[in-house]
């Protein structure tokens, strides 16, 4: 699984594999043992493209 991570950019960091693409895009895959036990493993993406300035709104002044 590490070569095809690397081969597409990601660096890893822990359980962590993350890159910022051409378009500066954040994007983030996390690879999750369940604390429950019995082997489930979860695959959690993450995803965070840019936003302009002036077109970003707090949450907190949101209408």
């Amino acid at each position: 699984m590490a070569t095809v991570f690397k081969s597409r950019g990601f660096r890893k960091r822990g359980r962590n594999w993350f890159r910022t693409t051409s378009a500066n895009q954040y994007q983030v895959v996390n690879l999750q043992k369940s604390s429950w036990g019995g082997g489930s493993r979860y695959l959690n993406l993450g995803w965070d493209p840019p936003c302009p300035t002036k077109d970003f709104v707090p949450s907190t002044s949101a209408a």
